[in-house]
């Protein structure tokens, strides 16, 4: 019905002389709600929201909603700015109040992209497609705002809104996957751990980077939803080695500063992973550098608190920050992780690369913390890096990442899978005898 009464609009238009306007609206984490409360809560949520945009219309518009939590107002004869934006900062007001759903209040805004017939597109398609763009635009400045179209977001929204779109359906249908990367350490380089690493292949973009969409899915707020199944999946896969009898691998996982800014997040996190079967212990967290010196007080509390509910926190990319060493003390992590950058200078930058990697790894030992540097891809970083006595490394020189199945294998394969299967043969061949041990023939 949206898409008849707009072809009409448009055929009034052409007669007429006069402009109309849509507005395509997205609400800022509906699916949060929906995921927390449930499906009926969100329903109900929706139906208010309906309720309230009717509200801020005239009897001559349209409001109609596509599907899931976006919505599209059809504004008859207003295509002027000033005629517009006094309808677009109604909507955003009225949304500041609470909703009560099931005795629970929620807020929920709206992010609300803005075209106009003729200017921004001649047909109905063209001009929902403007408005989706300029709507994507208001995410990307902040969410709870508006946007007017113009024509320099077409050329570079339109693989950005393709890639936001396509985030909404990633999980839903199994596009997500997790590399793990091995992390080495000690002289015999000893598998201590693997970092999990996110993909994403898309059925018709392809293989997309994740510094392309993990941007993008913290800009939108996605984010929460996609570190969440990272989680659950991490889970799943120590259980599946765990189960074939693998040695204990640590997974480190990044957490994005979205995820740090939700409510109860530590609490969240201890829940899923204790529903995945898997121990506080078993799981690292990470977290930028240039996230924790960006909050210092959020980010202090947060780690002590991630810590005091078992689990080890690293502070990722090192170096590339700000006031970097006068925090080291205050956050205590476990690890400290080497940006790769510096790793680089190791072959780069002469004597004055390697006093600065021998600085860091310094610092960090005294202060008690595990030093691993990223990105070794040469033999002689690798060199340099035992000498300074550099705790673990990981890079592609040592192993690239690899997916479940194949990171399953490679643990296999390890001199410590070897070990681990010979001491639980002994185990089996030794059973306990009036508190001691007795062999079996």
């Amino acid at each position: 019905m949206l898409i008849e009464r707009a072809e009409q609009a448009v055929s009034r238009s052409k007669r007429s002389g006069l402009p109309f306007t849509v507005m395509f609206m997205d609400l800022d984490g509906f699916k949060t709600i929906n995921d927390s409360l449930g499906h009926s809560a969100g329903d109900k949520l929706l139906k208010a929201f309906s309720g309230q945009l009717i509200k801020c219309v005239r009897r001559e518009d349209t409001v109609a909603r596509l599907g899931g939590d976006e919505f599209v107002i059809l504004l008859e004869g207003l295509g002027l700015p000033q005629e517009v934006e006094p309808v677009a900062r109604g909507l955003l007001e009225r949304m500041q109040g609470d909703f009560r759903i099931d005795g629970t209040p929620l807020r929920v805004t709206a992010s609300i992209g803005i075209a106009t017939y003729p200017r921004d597109g001649d047909s109905v398609e063209a001009l929902l497609k403007s408005a989706d763009m300029a709507m994507y635009d208001a995410k990307q400045n902040g969410r709870n705002t508006y946007r007017f179209f113009d024509s320099a977001m077409s050329e570079a929204s339109a693989r950005t809104l393709q890639i936001y779109r396509g985030l909404g359906e990633a999980l839903e249908k199994n596009q997500l996957s997790l590399a793990f990367q091995p992390k080495l350490g000690g002289l015999q380089q000893e598998l201590v751990g693997a970092e999990a690493l996110i993909r994403w292949r898309h059925p018709e973009m392809g293989d997309i980077p994740p510094m392309e969409f993990i941007p993008v899915a913290e800009r939108t707020g996605r984010v929460v939803q996609i570190g969440d199944w990272v989680i659950a999946e991490v889970c799943r896969q120590i259980r599946r080695w765990e189960a074939a009898g693998l040695p204990r691998v640590k997974v480190a996982i990044n957490l994005s500063p979205e995820q740090l800014r939700q409510p109860n997040c530590v609490e969240r996190v201890r829940a899923m992973v204790e529903a995945g079967g898997v121990e506080p212990e078993r799981i690292m967290f990470e977290i930028t550098e240039t996230v924790a010196m960006r909050d210092e007080e959020l980010a202090t509390e947060m780690i002590h608190r991630f810590q005091d509910a078992g689990f080890d926190i690293a502070i990722d990319d090192f170096g590339t920050g700000y006031s970097s060493m006068a925090y080291l003390q205050q956050f205590r992590v476990k690890q400290l992780k080497i940006d790769r950058f510096f790793t680089e200078g190791l072959d780069s930058n002469g004597e004055e690369g390697l006093a600065i990697v021998s600085a860091i790894i310094e610092l960090a030992h005294s202060l008690q913390m595990v030093v691993v540097a990223e990105g070794v891809e040469t033999g002689s970083q690798l060199s340099k890096l035992k000498k300074l006595h550099c705790d673990e490394v990981k890079g592609f020189l040592l192993a690239r990442p690899l997916n479940a199945g194949d990171f399953e294998d490679f643990i296999s394969r390890r001199p410590e899978a070897r070990k681990a299967k010979a001491l639980a043969l002994v185990r089996e061949r030794y059973t306990p005898l009036s508190g001691s041990l007795a062999v079996e023939n």
